[in-house]
């Protein structure tokens, strides 16, 4: 817990075993370097869980700092991945799924937000948590290596009875996109906490007016008769909307883009200079070629309603 203080700031001390809570790995200057999932799985035992690309720089954050700690003979850090498979249940009907697949997940009290539990069910040890981050609520269930295909298998033959549906990583990016949450484009080793959005309001004044922002990006290009606007697309340009040549550095660049079926329409997060008071405004997407150009709008990073975003 006091490698984590130092890590990610106060208050780790006082998170319960049984629960967890996302972290914001940053250096010294402020620059944001990953998004973390801390659990706790005992009082002196942690897990850490994050995208497979920030693997290799939270392992390296976290070996200088254990290098320079006083009780850094006490402590063991080891990576567990190989140990481990996992599934994501999300959405309005997972709960129900969960009990029919896993009764031994609801004979305990029910879990709470961020909170997880192990037990063991005809064998197959399970470690179970129900999570609420970029895709709504729902559950991520884990269980160790070699038990994986059992799970899944499990899951899609309950899952037959309650319509479920198997989506992998570019949908899960989707709903990301549309809930407004970094990710391993945004966090890039360039962009503050505070340009992200993920610090106090008070803290976004001063030297981080001015710099580059997270945003949420809509097009408005009107479609072309008989066909769609082009989509938008990350490492795209942005540009004032004055109508000048769309030439030169810009204002900014869009991270990450796709197609939001909620809006029937392309989206995009994008990190633009002093975003936040460009929010409402206009400006154009382009391709590094300058073949295509796309009017946006500039919006909060969030897209869908929150309500919306459970669902």
């Amino acid at each position: 817990a006091a490698l984590l203080e130092r890590v990610f700031g106060r208050g780790w001390a006082n998170l319960e075993p049984g629960r967890m809570r996302p972290a914001l790995l940053t250096q010294e200057s402020g620059i944001a370097l990953a998004s973390v999932l801390v659990w706790r799985i005992d009082t002196h035992h942690f897990l850490l869980t994050m995208t497979a690309g920030s693997i290799a720089k939270v392992r390296k954050r976290l070996d200088r700092l254990l290098a320079e700690e006083e009780i850094a003979p006490r402590l063991k850090m080891t990576e567990v991945t190989d140990e481990w498979g996992g599934v994501a249940l999300m959405g309005p009907k997972s709960e129900a799924l969960l009990a029919d697949s896993l009764p031994m997940s609801v004979m305990a009290e029910a879990l709470s937000s961020m909170a997880f539990r192990d037990f063991t069910q005809d064998d197959l040890p399970i470690r179970l948590a129900r999570i609420s981050l970029s895709v709504g609520g729902g559950y991520e269930i884990y269980t160790r290596a070699g038990y994986t295909d059992i799970l899944w298998n499990l899951l899609l033959e309950k899952g037959k009875a309650h319509g479920l549906i198997l989506a992998g990583t570019a949908a899960r990016d989707i709903l990301r996109i549309e809930a407004g949450r970094p990710g391993v484009r945004e966090i890039n080793g360039r962009a503050t906490a505070a340009d992200l959005g993920l610090a106090p309001q008070e803290r976004l004044e001063g030297r981080h007016r001015a710099r580059s922002q997270l945003v949420g990006l809509k097009s408005v290009s009107h479609e072309v008769e008989g066909k769609p606007p082009p989509p938008l697309s990350t490492g795209m340009t942005l540009y004032e909307g004055d109508g000048t040549d769309a030439a030169g550095s810009g204002i900014g660049l869009v991270t990450s883009a796709c197609y939001s079926p909620a809006h029937d329409r392309e989206i995009a997060l994008a990190l633009l200079n002093d975003g936040r008071a460009r929010v409402g405004t206009l400006i154009r997407a382009a391709t590094a070629d300058g073949r295509t150009v796309i009017d946006v709008k500039v919006q909060p990073p969030r897209v869908l309603p929150r309500g919306e975003i459970a669902h």
